[in-house]
């Protein structure tokens, strides 16, 4: 169960905001809304397991850093979001960028003083334990590009149905080689899906069979991403997925 020292350092939080953005109810109720959005109920979170980490880095991506702490931009003579002075826009933050130099993006005096070249790169996927925990409460590493089986994050459960897939992002990577991994799972006719492990962060795909370590043969540094494959058996609302753990080494 959470601790009362837990809730007690959320409490604490809350206060320090209060005093910190003074009249700033914005930022105070954007952490009021994460906090108690976070799901406690031992069923679905233990503060030991993953989700727990994922909430946590959720909150610190949310107050800290997209929606309060990114510096306003004026581009001066930009025509779009950063160089309408005097309007909202201009306070948007950084969704647009200046790269001094380039033939697109620095163009002064035009619209294309700026623009959308930005991209996120994740370098690190950290796990407590060595352990990485999915309930289906959220799709966070869900590769929606390629599942088709149906998540249901209220209930907690991934369906699938005849020939049906899941595939997770990347959910470890450390700047190592991961030697082994071992899977855990739990759900309704779990036998007819079959999972793979990728090691090189989703070029290729070795066979798991469940509660039996795997060995890495290969030497990628890309880490470690899940594929789950239902059988003609699967029938949808009858077979799912409602916790899997991976052990990695």
């Amino acid at each position: 169960m959470v601790s009362s020292e837990f809730l007690s350092g959320l409490m604490k939080s809350t206060e320090s905001l209060n005093r910190q953005f003074v009249g700033r109810t914005d930022v105070v109720n954007i952490y009021r809304i994460i906090t108690e959005n976070i799901d406690f109920n031992q069923s679905t979170i233990r503060v030991t397991e993953t989700e727990y980490d994922i909430n946590v880095a959720l909150y610190s991506s949310g107050v800290y850093g997209e929606s309060m702490y990114f510096t306003p931009v004026l581009i001066w003579g930009h025509t779009g979001s950063a160089g309408v002075w005097g309007a909202t826009k201009w306070s948007a933050g950084i969704e647009e960028a200046f790269i001094l130099g380039h033939d697109t993006y620095a163009v002064l005096g035009t619209g294309t003083l700026g623009g959308d070249p930005i991209s996120t790169n994740i370098i690190r996927v950290t796990n407590t334990g060595d352990t990485f925990i999915e309930r289906f409460h959220n799709d966070a590493f869900d590769n929606a590009d390629i599942t088709t089986a149906d998540i249901v994050t209220s209930s907690g459960r991934c369906y699938f149905d005849n020939g049906e897939v899941y595939q997770s992002k990347t959910i470890a990577l450390d700047n190592v080689v991961f030697a082994s991994a071992y899977m855990e799972v739990s759900g309704l006719a779990t036998s007819n899906i079959s999972s793979s492990i990728s090691f090189d962060g989703g070029t290729t795909y070795t066979a798991l069979t469940y509660e039996t370590v795997v060995t890495n043969s290969g030497s990628s540094l890309d880490g470690l991403r899940v594929h789950f494959l239902a059988s003609s058996d699967a029938d949808g609302s009858n077979t799912y997925l409602s916790k899997f753990t991976l052990r990695y080494t």
